[in-house]
């Protein structure tokens, strides 16, 4: 889970549209949110993820359902007020449920940066020490569930250490020869460099991959090298100042 941020509502959706929908709603019950215009604008803001698990939707048979945070049978005034409408996959849509976050809360993409309540240990969700919003969100939106998420986490978890440690295993290569071809070496900080893209926030397990690279033992020596031989640039700063920004350390 990642920090988003609430982009202005489309401009189809005025205030008359809203208040039109939201009294069908009241009266019908229909899915009044689900216009194309809404789904995409929805879509975008969470980088087509869900907001909760970061799962890339359309993959995997995984689509993208219209969650609203806080409970529409129970805020029926909200049901398109815009910041309450999410994109969730049906997973965490269903165990959700009809939470009233009000009572129980939960994270809010939107408006809490997740890493207030949350950090990764061994590709599961670990709440914060006396957060409950942070066991409330594990718990309710089922981003633990090894099925649908924690066997895909591991899964790549295990291929990023794979890569920092052929990354370290080339860097001592490179070290031990004065005469390492200067391609050779470009190729070698493009290698890091396409690592540490896939810790960007548009990156599906963005929170994930980017704590890992953050905490593997060889990224701080890779970094130190890159340094040391004045292979560091400002493109390398871009890239840690992404994973950190996503990363969810302890």
């Amino acid at each position: 889970m990642i920090k988003l941020t609430l982009a202005p509502k489309p401009a189809k959706l005025t205030d008359k549209l809203v208040r039109e929908l939201t009294n069908e709603y009241k009266k019908s019950g229909k899915d009044v949110w689900n216009k194309s215009f809404i789904r995409k604008a929805i879509s975008m803001m969470s980088f087509s993820k869900c907001v909760y698990s970061e799962v890339r939707f359309d993959e995997e048979s995984k689509y993208m359902e219209v969650e609203h945070f806080y409970c529409k049978s129970i805020y029926p005034d909200k049901v398109l007020e815009w910041g309450n409408l999410l994109g969730s996959l049906k997973k965490c849509n269903v165990v959700k449920g009809d939470l009233d976050v009000m009572k129980e809360p939960i994270i809010n993409p939107f408006e809490v940066h997740p890493r207030e309540h949350l950090y990764f240990q061994k590709y599961r969700y670990k709440a914060r020490e006396d957060s409950e919003i942070g066991k409330n969100t594990i718990i309710y939106t089922a981003i633990n569930d090894w099925i649908h998420f924690g066997k895909k986490r591991a899964k790549i978890g295990n291929v990023l250490v794979q890569a920092l440690e052929d990354l370290e295993e080339e860097m001592l290569e490179i070290q031990g020869n004065s005469s390492t071809p200067k391609r050779k070496i470009t190729r070698f900080c493009n290698k890091i460099k396409g690592l540490f893209r896939q810790g960007n926030r548009e990156e599906e397990y963005a929170a994930l991959v980017s704590t890992i690279i953050l905490e593997e033992d060889e990224t701080p020596k890779l970094i130190a090298f890159l340094k040391q031989n004045n292979l560091w640039d400002s493109e390398f700063d871009e890239l840690i100042d992404e994973l950190e920004f996503c990363q969810l350390k302890k």
